[in-house]
């Protein structure tokens, strides 16, 4: 058996926060600007509340694509959806293979990233410590990761849970 790779996070002043790698989809374009999800099995876009990326428009299907991992590759899937979703701009009409960087969108409104892992995120995505005293919780409102006591809260909160802490 192979051993991740882990992913070092700055969590609280003279503290560490371990991660393993994977792959990862960022928000770029569109009310969930900057917001990242972590593809652990498999990631389902769409407006249905057991959406893992849930986007409340109506040209958004309830289950409109879906990322999973095919023999070690990550692929894209629309799930027949109505306004259709797009990959380097090119409607998809088939499961087609993600590689590191690349830009997808769910009814041409919203877009995203695809990394292949954490490591590829850009650096500022890193959470700097807080000065002084036990950072007990951290929020990074760009990216809308909230830590507490060090560690990062998986899964992420929804955007009614995360609207509560503002």
């Amino acid at each position: 058996m192979i051993k991740q790779p882990e992913k070092t996070f700055l969590g609280q002043p003279g503290s560490l926060l371990r991660q393993k790698e994977c792959p990862v989809v960022v928000a770029i374009q569109g009310p969930l600007d900057g917001r990242r999800w972590e593809i652990q099995d498999e990631l389902i876009i769409g407006r249905g509340d057991d959406c893992q990326i849930q986007i409340d428009d109506r040209q958004v299907s309830r289950h409109h694509a879906r990322i999973t991992s095919v023999d070690g590759k990550m692929m894209l899937e629309d799930l027949a959806s109505k306004n259709g979703t797009f990959l380097a701009g090119k409607v998809i009409t088939e499961s087609v293979p993600l590689a590191d960087a690349d830009m997808f969108q769910i009814a041409i409104i919203y877009k995203f990233v695809f990394y292949c892992s954490d490591a590829t995120m850009p650096m500022e995505d890193l959470i700097p410590p807080l000065s002084g005293g036990e950072n007990r919780l951290v929020v990074d409102e760009k990216s809308r990761r909230v830590w507490v006591q060090g560690k990062e809260l998986t899964p992420p909160l929804s955007a009614p849970q995360f609207r509560l802490l503002g």
